[in-house]
């Protein structure tokens, strides 16, 4: 009995390890306000997702009355637009004030993002490590920006940014995440500054 159990052991997968300590790998990553972002030993990883900011939103209810503002503030705001929107249209069929909104907006938008393209701001997902050249970080004001840093890197022959937002200094452990992501790019061989 004891010969038939030990050949189907050594048939049986490994069991799944949980961590980069236990898989033996060197992958380390940190919170980002958009998602995560991933360093292993070649690439820079960044995962981002419009369901990930509202999952990082509820950080914000945890942290005092202005994170819980803000929270409901973020849920209820596209709402909000629509609804004045679709009211305006309703009360002026043609729409004039919202149309002449919506141009301004959109033509707002259209210059900020070629602006930002010439500027070389890229919104890369996967960045080699040894094509960086630094990490500015930036703390940000409470109240007023969100920490930041600002990969700096070779591609096609010219340099290129990358912005990683991280959470507000409003949630409870703001400050934590952004010295846990300078210490994390600082691991895997980057100069932060």
């Amino acid at each position: 009995m004891t010969e038939e159990a030990e050949p189907a052991q050594q048939n049986a997968p490994p069991e799944p390890a949980t961590s980069a300590d236990e898989r033996g790998d060197s992958v380390r990553s940190f919170r980002t306000k958009r998602g995560r972002c991933l360093v292993d030993d070649t690439y820079l990883h960044v995962e981002e997702s419009f369901v990930g900011t509202y999952r990082n939103m509820y950080d914000y209810w945890s942290s005092g009355w202005v994170g819980r503002f803000v929270f409901l503030a973020a849920m209820f705001a596209p709402l909000y637009g629509l609804g004045t929107a679709l009211w305006v249209t309703r009360e002026d069929p043609l729409g004039t004030p919202a149309l002449i909104f919506l141009s301004a907006i959109g033509v707002f938008v259209i210059i900020s993002a070629f602006r930002r393209i010439v500027q070389g701001y890229t919104s890369a997902s996967r960045i080699p490590l040894a094509d960086v050249r630094t990490v500015k970080s930036n703390r940000g004001t409470k109240g007023l920006t969100s920490p930041r840093l600002l990969v700096e890197y070779d591609a096609d022959g010219a340099t290129r940014k990358r912005v990683l937002m991280l959470p507000s200094l409003y949630t409870s452990d703001g400050e934590e995440r952004f010295e846990e992501a300078q210490r994390t790019l600082s691991a895997a061989g980057l100069d932060v500054k």
